[in-house]
Formats: C-alpha cells, sequence, structure tokens
C-alpha cells in the first residue's frame, strides 16, 4: 500500500509539510506557526523542515467524495495560508491510513 489519496479511508489530522529550504525559513514557519489562528496540536522538525499536524477529535471519514473535496480544500487554504511547499499540497496519507474497504 502506499500513501495516496486512493488509500485513504479516514483522516484523524489535517497536516501541512513546510520545508525550511533557505536560510531563515525555520525562524519565518515558526514565526508564522505560532501566529497562525488554529493552534497545531503537532509540530515535528523533520530535519529539514517542519510536519504540522492538527489532530482531530473525531476521524473524518474521506470515502465520501464530498468530505474528500472539503478536505483537500482545507488543506489548500492551510497550504497557501503558511506558503508551504507544493508537494504538500497534495492530500496524502500520513499516519499510514489503511486502505479504504480493510
Amino acid at each position: 500500500m502506499n500513501g495516496t489519496k486512493a488509500n485513504l479511508s479516514t483522516l484523524p489530522a489535517l497536516f501541512a509539510d513546510c520545508d525550511c529550504k533557505v536560510d531563515g525559513d525555520r525562524e519565518r514557519y515558526l514565526e508564522t506557526l505560532h501566529a497562525f489562528p488554529l493552534r497545531p496540536t503537532l509540530i515535528v522538525w523533520s530535519g529539514g523542515g517542519f510536519h504540522v499536524y492538527w489532530i482531530l477529535r473525531d476521524p473524518i471519514d474521506v470515502a465520501d467524495t464530498k468530505n474528500f473535496e472539503l478536505i483537500e480544500q482545507v488543506l489548500r487554504g492551510i497550504a497557501a495560508r503558511l506558503a508551504v511547499t507544493r508537494r504538500s499540497r497534495k492530500s496524502r496519507a500520513c499516519f499510514g491510513f489503511p486502505a479504504r474497504g480493510t
């Protein structure tokens, strides 16, 4: 199984991937994250950037296409607001989500 949206059944968290490729990016992202209206549940330094998570109280069933489309819009909005990398704007499985139907 790979981490594509075709293999996604539930989403336990919203997420963003903030790559730090330029000097000063790390500090800029931290400032942006601390000023972000929704305080992240978890910020992880990956060695080359931050993985940012907002853990949801109840996981979202994304097998429903309407839910999935809404979540993609929300993730794109978070990415735009944080000015994160293009790669993280894709909806991808972050926690090894089970495949649909399992």
